[in-house]
């Protein structure tokens, strides 16, 4: 059986919290962070099939709306598995806090697989990535890398400005992640300012500050969650940029 791992075609608005370094004061983030290693511990402890150890993103934006991602995952099969089941939607709605939406049109090339200690055959079906063998499996600690381009090829859905938008870590995902953390590289300058993240279940806005930390250098964003992710919950991130920027 395939560990199921999946991707929402619809993205969560990232708009209430918004700032270029978001952290916690020392004293109540050490509070915050035992309290996040508890809660972290309990969320893992319910599971009994899988759960991913680690998520890396690393994704470099291109100037024509293009992103070059790769995902390095850390599974822990508790039961034998043959592998994961990676799930890309292309086409979906992403809705607006005033309550309007845009259909955006995207495409997914170039999916390729690599990993130190596990077999990284790929199949397509359905639009889904199957990874592995059905003559294998594997319990314990097992790292996949997997990369892909993903395209927007829709017109711009803003009037007077462009804009960053992205599920990092979608709301599909159905086993939790223990530790999240992420790199995007911007093709150009643009406002910090208007960095924004969501972070939890399908149509969340906002996030705790407490948890989530981001920082610019240059034209890199680099961020972390410092507690696990339910299943299905999600990261996004949203940047108001300037019209022409891609």
């Amino acid at each position: 059986v395939f560990a199921l791992l999946f991707v929402p075609a619809v993205p969560v608005h990232a708009e209430e919290e918004t700032s270029a370094d978001i952290s916690a004061s020392s004293d109540h983030a050490a509070e915050t962070s035992a309290a996040s290693a508890d809660a972290s511990e309990d969320i893992i402890a319910q599971e009994t099939d899988y759960y991913i150890k680690s998520l890396f993103v690393d994704i470099t934006v291109r100037e024509d709306n293009v992103f070059d991602v790769t995902e390095t995952c850390v599974y822990d099969f508790i039961q034998p598995h043959h592998g994961p089941v990676r799930e890309i939607p292309e086409n979906h709605y992403r809705y607006y806090a005033d309550g309007t939406n845009c259909y955006v049109i995207a495409r997914v090339s170039d999916f390729q697989v690599t990993s130190p200690d596990a077999n990284t055959d790929v199949s397509k079906e359905n639009g889904a990535y199957y990874i592995g063998s059905s003559d294998e499996t594997y319990t314990g600690e097992h790292t996949y890398v997997m990369s892909y381009t993903y395209s927007i090829t829709s017109p711009d859905p803003l009037e007077d400005a462009d804009e960053l938008y992205y599920n990092i870590i979608g709301t599909g995902w159905a086993c939790p992640i223990e530790s999240a953390s992420w790199k995007i590289t911007m093709p150009s300058s643009f406002d910090t300012d208007n960095i924004g993240y969501s972070v939890g279940t399908y149509g969340s806005a906002g996030y705790n500050p407490d948890h989530l930390t981001s920082s610019v250098n240059g034209l890199v964003i680099s961020g972390s969650y410092d507690t696990a992710l339910y299943p299905y919950e999600g990261i996004t991130i949203r940047c108001e940029l300037p019209e022409g920027y891609f």
